[in-house]
C-alpha cells in the first residue's frame, strides 16, 4: 500500500510540475501577445497617419511648380507633412505622375563630382538636407544613420549638407561626420539647389520620392525614426 501511495504521489507532483510549467507558458504568451497588440495598434496609428499626410491633395491651383513646404520659423513647432505638385520634366520615368515629378537638382560627393537627383531614377530615394549647426537636424540625423543601413540596396539616401561656405563648409561638414561616427554618405549643395527648388525655407527637410520619380511628400522640421520609417515604407 505505502508503494502505490508513493507512486500516485510521483505522479501527482509530476502532473503538478507539468500543470505549473503549462500554466507559465500560457501567461507568457499572453504578456507577449498584449505586448505586440499595443506595438501593433502603435505601428497602424502612425502609419495610418503619415498616409493621410501623403494622400492628401493639393487644390488644383495650388502654384507650381513646386508648392512651398509647410513650415514655421520655430523650429521647435513639429513636423508638417505637404503634398507637391511640380511640372513633368523630360527626365520622368513613364510610369510617374507627370503631376508630382520631383524637380532635379545638383549637389556634390566628397570627392567635388556634380550629383543629381536624376542619376537615380528607377530608385527610391530620401533626400536629407541638414547643417551640423542646426539642432533639429542633429537630433535627427542618427534616425538616417540608422536606417540608411538598415535600407541599404533597397533606398537610396541622399544626405545633403546645406554649405554655404560661411555658416557651413566641406571641411567643417567631414569633421562633424568624423567625430560623430555617421556613415552615409555627404553630399554638398554649395549653390542651393535644393532651396531653390523646393522652395525650401528652414531646415532640416526631408523628400520622399518613389522609383517612378514622383514626389510623393516631405516633412519640414526633425523627425523621428518612427515616422521616418514608415514614410520609407511608402515608397519602397
Amino acid at each position: 500500500m505505502s508503494g502505490n501511495n508513493q507512486n500516485v504521489n510521483k505522479e501527482n507532483k509530476k502532473a503538478s510540475r507539468l500543470w505549473n510549467l503549462l500554466i507559465s507558458i500560457l501567461v507568457v504568451a499572453l504578456i507577449a501577445a498584449l505586448i505586440y497588440d499595443q506595438y501593433a495598434q502603435r505601428s497602424v496609428q502612425v502609419k495610418q497617419k503619415v498616409e493621410f499626410s501623403f494622400v492628401t491633395l493639393l487644390p488644383k491651383n495650388s502654384p507650381t511648380p513646386m508648392e512651398t513646404l509647410a513650415s514655421t520659423s520655430n523650429n521647435s513647432s513639429p513636423p508638417t507633412l505637404s503634398r507637391f505638385t511640380a511640372e513633368p520634366t523630360a527626365t520622368a520615368s513613364p510610369n510617374s505622375n507627370l503631376e508630382n515629378i520631383a524637380p532635379d537638382f545638383r549637389v556634390y560627393d566628397a570627392d567635388g563630382r556634380a550629383v543629381h537627383l536624376t542619376d537615380y531614377l528607377g530608385k527610391p530615394v530620401v533626400v536629407n538636407l541638414w547643417a551640423s549647426w542646426s539642432d533639429p537636424c542633429t537630433k535627427e540625423l542618427p534616425y538616417f544613420n540608422k536606417l540608411a543601413k538598415e535600407y541599404s540596396g533597397q533606398v537610396i539616401f541622399l544626405m545633403v549638407n546645406s554649405t554655404d561656405g560661411v555658416s557651413e563648409t566641406k571641411e567643417s561638414v567631414q569633421s562633424y561626420i568624423k567625430n560623430t561616427g555617421f556613415t552615409f554618405d555627404v553630399f554638398f549643395d554649395t549653390s542651393s539647389s535644393i532651396k531653390n527648388a523646393y522652395s525650401a525655407n528652414s531646415i532640416p527637410m526631408t523628400l520622399f520620392i518613389d522609383k517612378n520619380s514622383n514626389l510623393v511628400g516631405g516633412f519640414n522640421g526633425a523627425i523621428d525614426e518612427e515616422t521616418l520609417r514608415a514614410a520609407i515604407d511608402l515608397i519602397k
